[in-house]
């Protein structure tokens, strides 16, 4: 005999338009509904409403592709002509291998023969406050020098690629086309908004 369903309140953040709150429809332990969550109604600017994404949260947890375990790449050759050699490794075998590889470069010294740091990292906040990634700021504090970048980027969080890749590659959030028609075609280009804040004052 089944059990009767539970509606669990929580809330969406799987972008910056976020959190939205809603409940999520649960039977014998599996996840089977989002619905509003009209409890919120006069204290959140939705009323309780979520937007369409968090609706397939569901398919999203239980994608049968969906990704458990840290990969490994197995193929040191890179282009779209090469299969990375993906494979799934275990959480220790991930975490002793990050361990190592850190304790190496400590060992070698911090910073590199410039003067810059050899540990370089880039996380896609968002919007999402730091007290959402646990003590891993905490970490990156205690570790020292670390060229990297909060914030820039959607990352993970996003499902528009545009917004990691520009993150990694000119470090800011947008990239638009110019609709600047030149000739025969009209040229690309990236418009790094506010990722520069140091040297930047728009």
């Amino acid at each position: 005999m089944a059990s009767a369903a539970q509606q669990v309140p929580t809330y969406c953040y799987q972008c910056v338009a976020g959190p939205d709150l809603m409940t999520v429809k649960v039977v014998d332990g599996v996840a089977t509904a989002v619905e509003p969550n009209f409890k919120a109604a006069g204290s959140h600017p939705g009323d309780g409403r979520v937007c369409v994404k968090a609706y397939g949260l569901i398919e999203k947890t239980y994608n049968p592709h969906r990704i458990l375990t840290p990969m490994r790449r197995t193929n040191p050759h890179k282009g779209r002509e090469h299969d990375p050699g993906f494979v799934p490794i275990s959480w220790d075998e991930a975490l002793g291998e990050v361990a190592r590889r850190l304790n190496d470069i400590r060992d070698r010294g911090l910073l590199d023969e410039s003067g810059y740091p050899r540990v370089a990292a880039s996380f896609g906040g968002g919007g999402t406050p730091q007290s959402y990634m646990g003590t891993f700021p905490a970490f990156l504090a205690a570790w020292g020098p670390i060229d990297f970048g909060l914030g820039s980027g959607q990352g993970v969080k996003c499902y528009h690629s545009e917004h990691l890749y520009g993150e990694l590659w000119h470090r800011a959030f947008t990239v638009g086309p110019d609709t600047l028609d030149t000739g025969n075609c009209t040229a690309a280009t990236t418009y790094p908004w506010a990722a520069q804040s140091a040297s930047s004052t728009s």
